[in-house]
């Protein structure tokens, strides 16, 4: 596993070029990893409201994150009270009043 070259610290490839066989690789402190807020669509819920601060996961295990809510028509923002590491168009986020499922979507 890996790509097998010496730096000081950990590589992540952003870019494969199958044509040219090179990849592109950027260390972590470079890349734009952080963000406090994500969009959810196809929402399922109960009844968030939305001036409440609740519980929010995107990632299995993970540890409850303050969030608030947004509603604009079709979608939903999340902002998180702490930035979240490597939030991925695709996953799902959960949101929860104490131990109860109160909204679940997917992030775009």
């Amino acid at each position: 596993r890996g790509i097998k070259v010496w730096w000081r610290e950990a590589l992540f490839v952003l870019d494969k070029d199958i044509k040219h066989n090179t990849i592109t690789v950027w260390n972590e402190s470079d890349l734009n990893l952080f963000s406090s807020k994500c969009t959810l669509v196809d929402c399922i819920w109960k009844t968030p409201t939305i001036d409440t601060v609740y519980g929010a996961k995107i990632r299995y295990r993970q540890v409850d994150q303050e969030v608030t809510l947004e509603n604009d028509s079709w979608k939903l923002t999340v902002t998180f009270k702490n930035p979240q590491r490597a939030i991925a168009f695709g996953q799902v986020c959960v949101i929860y009043e104490e131990d109860s499922v109160v909204l679940s979507g997917i992030i775009v």
